[in-house]
């Protein structure tokens, strides 16, 4: 920690020296620096808990580090260079809009990723802590209520860890790539997340032995057990060219309530060690094969992990849809929570910093989650003063990534990329226009019924979404970037960059 500290300290020197050579740099190193002062907090509190690291985590820690230490001392490298006393002011800012941003976004990635992976560490430490405080002492009235609410927590934590995983494993796909050769974040990542599924199967264990025994005394084996809760409460399953012709301006917000069945919550804890196992794996940091599919025995109310036709039968919302050109209107319905979340976006988020690449916060999208998923409203009273821009954006793509199958099948985003490659063929564009060839009902083509509603739904919100670049800093090449995984569900990088510019 002492070395890795250093390092950051010396890095941090290097690139307020070179800001004052290249004025242009200044927002570009400003993320930089602010990710390495991040790590340095990181940091401090893990030379603080570090005597709280079960052997299993701490082992690997150091390698961590080192692998950090690496691309800080990479980044001194770059920047020194770029920043050598041998070049000119001018070949400086040349070098940098050449080469120096581009590789400058890489290395802010390498060390977000770092800090997140640490910070994941300390917080599965911090939780099983809770836990360890409270095994010990002497069971009575006090104590049992006590240690119930101490485990519900603990169980909330830990799920939050792993849903969190999750989510930095889908915001940057490229640092947890498996490496079968040398050390990577996706090693580590994959320890801690065995160590968390251990502590939600022993506790669990725990409760089926206490839920077996006699009501009026508890069997010796638990009063005596070190390290474990002995109870614990259930949790919320873990989450873990030209603008389209047509655009939603009204809702009326119906919904349609199938039968009065109560929503089945998912407690992943209730369903046994295997199940909780396979639940988990299903999210994409664990199964690149398979992103966030439910298991199939999904409850019949489901909103999320069904398909389009599945979700609307439980909740959907409608929309009047106004068209330009020869005027008129029509009715269009979408999933409920995905109208809901794409209204409140246009009139709230269009222009929030970062928006779509920003993630939210993982317990309000859960809850957030959990009301769209609940009848008998499903969300239709949404309350958005208790969630904010960047929990609905997350939503969405939630969403879109518990389809059973991509909104963007493979197939049309291919037809996309040649439809891209032909528009940007010199003289392309007029010679379609000449031909009266829509180039936008071509490319949407291939999308039929529900999910061409949705698409178009969520490609003017996209759309408003670029064209506030100025504002939110996110263009149309960095939005499609976050979204291309969970709208196609694509699990090879052979394509991705086609696919993202198409």
């Amino acid at each position: 920690c002492i070395t890795l500290g250093n390092a950051i300290t010396t890095a941090n020197n290097i690139l307020n020296g070179f800001v004052r050579e290249v004025r242009e740099a200044r927002s570009d190193v400003d993320g930089v620096s602010r990710e390495l002062h991040s790590l340095q907090s990181v940091l401090e509190l893990l030379n603080e808990d570090a005597s709280l690291f079960p052997p299993e985590l701490a082992e690997r820690i150091p390698t961590v580090l080192e692998h950090c230490a690496r691309v800080v001392d990479e980044l001194d490298a770059v920047i020194s260079s770029l920043n050598s006393d041998e070049l000119s002011r001018q070949d400086k800012r040349a070098q940098w809009l050449a080469t120096g941003r581009q590789e400058v976004a890489i290395f802010r990635t390498a060390l977000e990723a770092h800090k997140a992976v640490l910070g994941l560490a300390l917080d599965l430490v911090g939780a099983t802590a809770i836990r360890d405080a409270t095994s010990d002492i002497e069971p009575n009235r006090r104590n049992t209520i006590e240690r119930r609410q101490n485990s519900a927590a603990v169980m909330e934590d830990v799920s939050r860890v792993l849903v969190e995983m999750s989510q930095l494993r889908m915001r940057l796909p490229g640092e947890f790539e498996k490496n079968e050769t040398e050390f990577s974040l996706y090693d580590y990542m994959t320890c801690l997340k065995s160590y968390a599924e251990k502590i939600i199967q022993a506790m669990e264990s725990e409760h089926e032995i206490v839920s077996q025994g006699p009501p009026t005394e508890s069997p010796p084996s638990i009063t005596k057990s070190k390290g474990l809760g002995k109870f614990f409460a259930p949790i919320k399953h873990a989450i873990s060219e030209s603008r389209p012709q047509t655009r939603s301006t009204t809702s009326t917000g119906t919904t349609d309530i199938h039968p009065a069945t109560p929503i089945i919550q998912a407690s992943l804890v209730r369903r046994g060690s295997r199940r909780l196992s396979v639940s988990f794996k299903k999210l994409p940091m664990w199964n690149s094969e398979q992103i966030m599919a439910e298991p199939e025995d999904t409850a019949p109310n489901a909103v999320f992990g069904v398909s389009l036709q599945k979700s609307m039968q439980v909740a959907k919302g409608t929309a009047k849809t106004h068209h330009s050109g020869h005027g008129g209107s029509s009715r269009r319905e979408f999933p409920l929570c995905m109208q809901k979340c794409c209204f409140f976006l246009k009139n709230e988020g269009v222009e929030a910093p970062d928006i779509f690449a920003e993630p939210g916060d993982s317990y309000r999208v859960q809850k957030l989650k959990d009301i769209f998923s609940s009848g008998p409203t499903y969300g239709e009273d949404v309350n958005w003063t208790n969630f904010g821009v960047y929990d609905a954006a997350d939503l969405i793509l939630l969403f879109l990534s518990q389809l059973p199958k991509p909104l963007i099948s493979e197939s049309i985003a291919k037809q996309w990329i040649a439809l891209s490659r032909q528009a940007m063929l010199s003289g392309s564009h007029a010679t379609r226009l000449d031909r009266c060839i829509d180039f936008w009902e071509e490319a949407l083509g291939g999308l039929r019924g529900p999910s061409r509603t949705l698409f178009k739904l969520l490609l003017n919100l996209w759309a408003d979404v670029a064209e506030a670049e100025e504002r939110n800093n996110m263009t149309a090449e960095r939005l499609a970037g976050v979204l291309i995984k969970p709208l196609m569900h694509i699990t090879s990088t052979k394509y991705e960059t086609d696919f993202m510019l198409s």
